[in-house]
C-alpha cells in the first residue's frame, strides 16, 4: 500500500513538472499565517494577559481558521471582578448587580494571495465568567481569557470563510 502511494505521488509530481510555467504559479499554495496584534492590550499594562489571548486566538486560528493571510488586531479585555455575581439580589432589584460576563473586542482581516481583503469585520465576543471553571481553582483567569481568545477565533473562522 505503502508503495503504490509513493508511486501515485510520484506520477503527480513528475506530470505537474511538464506544465507550463503559468499554470504551475497558479496552482500554488495559498499564503497563509496569522498574525494577532495586541499591543492596544500591551500599551494598558495587560502584558501577561495580552500573551494569553495572542496564543489561544494563533494556537485556535492555525488548527481551524480561514484560508490565506489573518490579520487580527485586539483592543480591549474585559473580566469580571467576581464570577459569582450573577443572579445576585443587589442586580435583580436594579442595584447594580454583576453581569457575569467576559468581554473581547478587536477586528480581524483575511487577506488573499495579492493583499486584497477578503473579508473581515469588527468583532465583540463574549464567555461567561465561569467559562474558567471553579473561580477558587488556581488559573482560573487565565482559562477566562483562553476561553475568550478561542471564543474570538471562532467567530474569525465563521465570518472569515
Amino acid at each position: 500500500m505503502r508503495a503504490l502511494l509513493t508511486l501515485l505521488l510520484a506520477t503527480l509530481a513528475l506530470a505537474s513538472s511538464f506544465l507550463p510555467a503559468e499554470a504551475r504559479s497558479r496552482r500554488a499554495a495559498p499564503v497563509s499565517g496569522v498574525v494577532v496584534d495586541v499591543s492596544a492590550l500591551r500599551a494598558r499594562g495587560l502584558t501577561a494577559e495580552a500573551d494569553i489571548i495572542q496564543r489561544a486566538i494563533s494556537g485556535e486560528i492555525a488548527r481551524n481558521g480561514p484560508r490565506g493571510r489573518v490579520h487580527i488586531r485586539v483592543t480591549d479585555l474585559s473580566l469580571t471582578a467576581f464570577v459569582g455575581g450573577v443572579g445576585n439580589d443587589a442586580g435583580r432589584f436594579g442595584g447594580g448587580g454583576n453581569s457575569g460576563t467576559d468581554y473581547l473586542q478587536g477586528d480581524f482581516q483575511v487577506l488573499g494571495p495579492n493583499g486584497e481583503v477578503l473579508a473581515g469585520r469588527p468583532l465583540l465576543v463574549t464567555a461567561p465568567a465561569s467559562s474558567g471553571g471553579a473561580w477558587y481553582l488556581p488559573g482560573v483567569d487565565q482559562r477566562r481569557m483562553e476561553a475568550l481568545g478561542r471564543n474570538f477565533a471562532g467567530w474569525v473562522r465563521r465570518y472569515g470563510g
